[in-house]
């Protein structure tokens, strides 16, 4: 009955609202004589079937509406700063925006990959990779003129006063960002700030015109801009420039302003420019002993490592990487560290920042690290491993002259096919000189394709480094001067280049691919130096042998210590086969070790010992097989805990003692010499920091002091953390 009565009540109410409804719908229709041209639009998009907004507009998706909204922001925008924001609250986020408001810019929570999608539509491409984590981005559209005129040093303005706000927040890390067309770092931005504003450089360059000659002006303006600034400034202070106290005649001049753009004499010219900087530069005293000289520190092993029982292997800094990192390299002293990854960059970290630095990871990204693991890795730059457009030389006669081809006209303009040199005819004869290539495409239509960094090395100060790529081919770039700029390309392989090592001299560098090919390359023609047949599988790491354990008091750093016999080189394949090289000798076979009977025939990485007597090879069935280099022999194998997965990766500590053994779940310290004894503990201790990833590489610098481990596949199987870690290494008695 009271269900009954219940139904009766709803159906009458249903009824009556829909009366209600045509009732209203009547009569707005009554007193609506003519529709607004609003209606009209809505009505018009009523007919074609799109949904409506509330206000009769039609309805864009939400990633659309986003998409829009966040392409705006770049292009009407002066400054934009990409910043990561670490749970903070509801009041401290209106705060922040108070504060920023204050100084002329507004702060927007984007969404990740929206932004990361508009961003790569622009030129601003490069900061995709700083778009890792909760983000948000400030932006700021006030002109120059109106910071210098507006700002005071209380209340500054546009980018020095974001950057003050953002260091008020400790919860703000500012990342990187543009300002005008120019991509900026953190450190591009303190400079920027502490540059004198548009209107002090525009007078003090008006009193430079009205003082210096025509000539000195050119020179002065060619400067580095850190000079020209540092020149300027001066100039403001001490009112007259360095120029006029060289009183140089106007011949001189003349014959600076007739130097050739071929540089000839362009060091001549660079030698003035630091003679004008330093007298204009408050010089050190000449009684200062220590002053222009430079004190060279010995790199040895730090104390008791040749004599501890074991080390205290801990991590400190995470590396933020958004994917798997297949490769690593550092200097020499570990002042850069170089990372490759899967999504086809390059970062180059500044080491000793990141291990003594004050910036700290978010929340986010301490999840799931040990409780040591705090501060941020510090990204200096980056840079994209490109596949380099394969120039082919047009047909030439006798003569020199380009032979046209089909197609080719006197209208035509060059392709991306066409040789990058310079071609000068000097009587008859015909001298090419060969152009170094950039990195980047010469037109907006030759665009590069990025490829994974599979290798990575580079020289024991960051004069040169290589990197390998997807189509066998190997770049050789710049990673201190013009960071990023490909200077050669050596092309051979047709596989991907899955290993590279300098040779000891730094003369040549070993190449390993996918092809099955080992290749040595001389560095001072480019060409081919030897070819290493012997694989059947895809090589996977390149090794030379040491020349024995160094001792406390050698200096690392003299390239006549070097510990690496050049003559002895080891490479590996997939299929488990290790292969010994004798480079003295071009016709000899070499030296294969095969996988025992019942072992998997796997094998990513092996390593010597530290006296090169030994040889160390992970497999798949979580063991290490220890070899003995004179006679060929098997020693032993190293078997991990059961269920700790395959060993992705292996590394001998200098003292001669230890092993570092890398499986799926855990890092492991092992202590060789107590593998034979009777105890019941097992002689290892676990390292903290990976654990559910295949480990791509471990690097220990020379003095044993720190270490660093990369989590990646390298596109083989098995899974990856996409970790970058430092370690710090203290030995224990």
């Amino acid at each position: 009955m009271l269900s009954s009565i219940r139904g009766a009540a709803a159906r009458s109410a249903r009824s009556l609202t829909a009366a209600r409804q045509y009732a209203t719908t009547q009569s707005a229709g009554v007193r609506r004589s003519s529709p607004t041209p609003k209606t009209k639009a809505a009505a018009a998009a009523a007919a074609s079937g799109k949904p409506l907004t509330n206000y009769g507009k039609e309805f864009r998706p939400q990633k659309t509406f986003l998409h829009h909204s966040y392409s705006e922001l770049m292009a009407k925008n002066r400054i934009m700063l990409i910043c990561q924001h670490n749970n903070m609250s509801v009041p401290e986020l209106i705060q922040l925006r108070t504060d920023l408001s204050a100084a002329g810019a507004e702060m927007k929570v984007v969404r990740l990959g929206i932004f990361a999608a508009a961003l790569r539509e622009t030129r601003y491409a490069n900061l995709a990779p700083l778009i890792n984590g909760p983000t948000c981005v400030i932006s700021c559209n006030m002109s120059p003129e109106d910071e210098e005129t507006k700002s005071s040093s209380k209340t500054p303005l546009g980018l020095a006063g974001i950057r003050k706000v953002v260091e008020k927040h400790r919860k703000m890390i500012l990342l990187g960002g543009k300002v005008d067309d120019a991509l900026v770092s953190v450190d591009d931005m303190e400079k920027m700030v502490e540059m004198p504003g548009i209107q002090t450089l525009r007078a003090q360059v008006t009193g430079l015109l009205s003082q210096a000659g025509g000539g000195r002006l050119v020179q002065l303006l060619g400067m580095n801009p850190t000079l020209l600034v540092m020149n300027l400034d001066a100039h403001a202070k001490s009112g007259e420039t360095a120029m006029d106290s060289e009183h140089e005649s106007e011949d001189e001049f003349q014959n600076d302003d007739a130097r050739t753009e071929d540089g000839s004499e362009r060091g001549d010219a660079d030698e003035d420019a630091n003679l004008n900087l330093t007298a204009a530069v408050p010089q050190a005293s000449a009684n200062d002993s220590t002053a222009g000289t430079r004190t060279h520190t010995p790199l040895t092993l730090q104390p008791n490592v040749l004599s501890c029982k074991t080390f205290d292997i801990m991590p400190c800094v995470l590396a933020v990487h958004p994917c798997n990192v297949y490769s690593l390299a550092a200097t020499q002293c570990m002042r850069w560290v170089f990372t490759g990854s899967e999504d086809g960059y390059v970062r180059k970290y500044d080491f000793f920042a990141s291990m003594n630095g004050k910036t700290l990871l978010t929340a986010t990204q301490r999840h799931g690290q040990v409780e040591s693991v705090t501060k941020a890795g510090i990204l200096c730059s980056y840079w994209e491993n490109e596949e380099q457009p394969n120039r082919v030389p047009p047909p030439m006669t006798e003569d020199g002259v380009t032979i046209a081809l089909p197609g080719s006209g006197a209208g035509s303009k060059p392709t991306d096919m066409d040789l990058d040199m310079n071609i000068v005819k000097r009587e008859g004869s015909v001298d090419r000189g060969a152009t170094p290539m950039t990195h980047r495409a010469t037109s907006p239509f030759d665009e590069s394709k990025m490829s994974a960094v599979y290798s990575l090395d580079c020289h024991s100060e960051a004069i040169f480094a290589i990197s390998g790529l997807e189509s066998g081919a190997i770049n050789l770039w710049t990673p201190r001067h013009e960071e990023g700029t490909c200077q050669h390309v050596f092309r051979q392989h047709t596989a991907p280049v899955s290993a590279l090592k300098l040779t000891p001299d730094q003369q040549g560098f070993i190449s390993g691919s996918w092809d099955h090919s080992v290749l040595q390359w001389d560095l001072n023609n480019g060409q081919i130096a030897r070819t290493y047949t012997g694989h059947g599988s895809q090589i996977s790491s390149l090794s030379f042998q040491p020349s024995g354990v160094p001792s406390m008091d050698t200096d690392l750093s003299n390239p006549a210590a070097s510990h690496a016999n050049d003559a002895v080189l080891m490479s590996t394949s997939v299929d488990g086969m290790m292969c010994l090289w004798d480079r003295r000798d071009p016709t000899k076979i070499p030296r294969k070790l095969l996988p025992l009977e019942r072992v998997p025939p796997w094998c990513l990485s092996a390593c010597w010992s530290a006296d090169g007597e030994r040889i160390f090879c992970g497999r798949r069935n979580g063991t290490v097989d220890e070899w003995d280099f004179a006679e060929g022999r098997f020693i032993q194998s190293i078997k991990m805990p059961a269920n700790s997965g395959p060993v992705s990766y292996v590394k001998s500590v200098p003292n001669n003692k230890h092993l570092i053994c890398a499986s799926q779940d855990n890092i492991r310290l092992w202590n060789i010499t107590e593998l034979d004894s009777r105890s019941s503990l097992r002689p290892f201790q676990i390292i903290a920091g990976h654990h559910g990833g295949l480990i791509s590489s471990i690097h220990i610098d020379p003095t044993c002091k720190y270490m660093i481990t990369t989590s990646g596949n390298r596109e083989w199987e098995g899974p990856s953390t996409n970790d970058c870690l430092f370690y710090h290494i203290q030995p224990m008695l």
